[in-house]
């Protein structure tokens, strides 16, 4: 019988080291991301550092933005290295954001929010799309239902 090995991380380590054109980027830590009923959502975001306008994905989590973890702030900083810009928010009432933690009820309302905030940013070309799982995937749906102008994948 053969073994099957699982060689994505050593490709992915082989291919962030030999890659030249991977951007140089910074973290912006705890930034607002203000709602449309006035609550504040805090937000990191990973972006390319040279100057210009990025399309931007929008993580939303009531996990944590998890700097400490590892495989998702790697993950964010590559993305960003790419030249995508990564909002990575905390839900509502959840970590850092401000509000009430009432699991699945405002999602669509607060990342339409955010997906058309990260739209208008400096850095942003205006192409937002959304990125995860469990119930970051849950919120990607809950907001897509509500056809953001600015989303275009999810």
């Amino acid at each position: 019988m053969r073994r099957s090995v699982c060689l994505l991380p050593v490709v992915a380590a082989l291919l962030l080291a030999a890659d030249p054109q991977l951007e140089k980027m910074v973290i912006d830590h705890h930034r607002a991301v203000p709602m449309r009923d006035g609550v504040v959502l805090y937000a990191d975001i990973y972006r390319p550092a040279k100057a210009g306008r990025f399309p931007v994905i929008v993580v939303r989590t009531p996990y944590g933005v998890q700097r400490e973890n590892t495989g998702v702030h790697d993950n964010l900083m590559y993305l960003a290295r790419l030249g995508y810009a990564v909002v990575n928010t905390d839900c509502r009432g959840r970590y850092e954001s401000e509000g009430a933690w009432d699991p699945f009820r405002l999602e669509g309302r607060d990342g339409y929010d955010v997906i058309e905030w990260a739209a208008k940013q400096a850095w942003s070309n205006g192409k937002v799309a959304t990125q995860g799982g469990s119930y970051l995937g849950h919120v990607q749906w809950a907001a897509g239902s509500l056809k953001p102008p600015s989303l275009v994948a999810m």
